[in-house]
């Protein structure tokens, strides 16, 4: 098919292009590109495949003179064999829910037609049926580092895990491994914790430290009942003891105080606990409070001569 049949029997469905592209498609789209840091993976694909200069102002296209433009950087560049092309004009044709002819006409192969479906929802930030076709086995997406990012910090947490296990992308700048530990972090804190110790000695401490803030603040019932089970060797219990004895949050103090009973640290959890005790105002706690007050009896009551045995130390 010659490139002008091409573009009218395909493109030139619509005279003003209003029903294709209203405005309010138009602001969607520029609004969901400054949601994805300013490029869309359309824009990407434009600018680093196609190598198209002023990528990001090609699409989307206002009338008919810039679809034709759009349309026309595609179709010259130099950069892009006819295949490529075709999976570009594919992506476009899916705003107007017209691609399937186009890709059965053009004999595009299912995996390219799957590639181009994920690069369009991630664009579109339907993130569930992205993730279905970047599931697509044997597929390579360009612009891992981008996808983890997008899915880890707009997609539920459930979403970048998935990825990350099904397509195996390397992993290698730093702001992209906190991303993703981040989500990783929130649907499973052992998994986490294992996570980071595949990593270099520096980045696991300040991502072990970065586990323990989001233990507080991410259902923490759950995760800190994880937390307090970990195997941590020395380095990582002396990074948790120093987090936590010197966070503001009480639950912080309080599950180190847990962490310590648990691990067998029994003088140091009395002592944290007599500590407790003493600045406990009373008349403020309401039950809360009071049962707090009757642990802390308790433990004290039961073994008062390793009390007097700790008084060095407040933390463990």
């Amino acid at each position: 098919m010659e490139d002008d049949d091409l573009y009218n029997t395909y493109f030139a469905l619509d005279p003003n292009l209003t029903y294709y592209y209203p405005k309010s498609t138009i602001l969607d789209i520029q609004h969901r590109r400054e949601t994805l840091d300013g490029k869309l993976f359309f824009d990407l694909l434009l600018a680093e495949v196609a190598e198209l200069p002023n990528a990001s102002k090609l699409y989307p296209p206002k009338n008919t003179g810039e679809l034709r433009d759009l349309y026309n950087a595609i179709l010259t560049s130099e950069k892009l064999d006819l295949l490529k092309k075709h999976s570009f004009f594919y992506y476009v044709l899916k705003d107007w829910n017209a691609e399937t002819e186009f890709a059965r006409a053009m004999l595009i192969p299912p995996h390219w037609c799957r590639l181009m479906d994920a690069y369009w929802y991630l664009d579109q930030m339907d993130f569930p049926f992205a993730l279905f076709n970047l599931s697509t086995p044997s597929l390579n997406p360009n612009f891992s580092d981008k996808i983890v990012t997008t899915l880890a910090v707009h997609a539920p947490p459930v979403v970048a895990v998935t990825f990350v296990q099904v397509a195996q992308p390397a992993l290698e700048n730093t702001d992209v491994i906190k991303a993703y530990m981040s989500a990783l972090s929130r649907t499973s804190v052992e998994a986490a914790f294992t996570y980071q110790r595949t990593l270099p000695p520096d980045l696991r401490e300040i991502l072990f430290a970065d586990l323990l803030h989001m233990c507080l603040e991410y259902k923490p019932g759950a995760s800190l009942a994880q937390l307090v089970r970990l195997p941590l060797d020395a380095i990582e219990e002396d990074i948790l003891t120093k987090t936590y004895s010197q966070s503001a949050s009480e639950l912080a103090k309080e599950t180190l105080l847990v962490w310590c009973l648990h691990r067998g640290k029994t003088n140091e959890a009395l002592v944290m606990a007599k500590s407790k005790l003493k600045s406990a105002t009373t008349g403020l706690g309401g039950m809360k409070d009071e049962l707090e007050r009757g642990m802390y009896k308790s433990m004290l009551q039961r073994q008062p001569s390793q009390v007097s045995n700790s008084q060095g130390s407040s933390e463990c």
